[in-house]
């Protein structure tokens, strides 16, 4: 389960209107594909300004380098602290968060779970990484990019979201005959009338 556009900008909006930390936090992980517990673990000394960049430090697969859009970068200016040892997304007691918000699934669920049974299709935290990774290959059609822009270690994991790409491919050439069924259905329902010379 991926999000397309349009459903990423619905989730975001309900977001930001329940909680703008959790607005914040979603809207970092789509754009960078950062894991929650890269975001969480974010402290203001992993932000290079001159760079635009991230330095993920000690995350699933180890270290790296994250690059952030012009939209992250004027999200993150436009916090308070910004002291190099304290973390960016905090919580109450200046720690680093364990849990992902109730208020990020409460609103998920809302927009996209109610009638999901299949776990695997319900919309998680998790599936923002999963998003970005998707379009990522989607718009580039490049495996290895995709790889290192979700920082994995080898090519294996990548490889599902170029299987996504081919079932979407498949669906293409199906176009064509759900047009002229379709075409089909309209001229069995409303047949012309033909006059015919007597």
């Amino acid at each position: 389960r991926y999000l397309m556009p349009e459903e990423i900008a619905t989730l975001l909006s309900a977001l930001k209107i329940k909680s703008q930390t959790v607005y914040e936090q979603a809207f970092l992980a789509i754009n960078t594909g950062l894991r929650f517990s890269e975001v969480a673990g974010l402290r203001w000394g992993d932000v290079n300004w001159d760079t635009g960049t991230l330095a993920i430090l000690d995350g699933k697969t180890g270290s790296r380098t994250v690059f952030f859009n012009k939209a992250v970068a004027e999200m993150l200016k436009a916090k308070k602290n910004q002291e190099k040892t304290a973390l960016v997304f905090p919580d109450k007691k200046g720690r680093k968060q364990t849990l992902i918000s109730r208020t990020f699934q409460r609103v998920a669920d809302e927009l996209f779970n109610k009638d999901v049974n299949d776990r695997r299709l319900k919309v998680t935290f998790h599936t923002l990484r999963h998003s970005f990774g998707t379009h990522v290959y989607l718009n580039t059609g490049d495996l290895y990019l995709t790889q290192k822009s979700l920082g994995h270690k080898t090519l294996v994991m990548a490889q599902r979201y170029a299987k996504m790409s081919d079932q979407k491919l498949s669906k293409a050439f199906t176009i064509m005959s759900d047009i002229l069924k379709a075409e089909e259905d309209k001229i069995a329902k409303f047949p012309k009338q033909r006059k015919y010379s007597e």
